[in-house]
């Protein structure tokens, strides 16, 4: 597993959002892309 480095600007994002959204970007996405961060690939 890697470690996941979120910017505090990415922080403030995430806080903007509503609590529900805000729980599944962290619970589902940041923790898939801390497991694999090459998985969307490279535009």
């Amino acid at each position: 597993m890697y470690e996941l480095v979120i910017p505090r600007s990415v922080e403030k994002d995430i806080k903007k959002l509503p609590r529900q959204l805000q729980k599944m970007v962290v619970s589902e996405h940041l923790t898939s892309i801390q497991s694999d961060p090459q998985q969307g690939g490279f535009l």
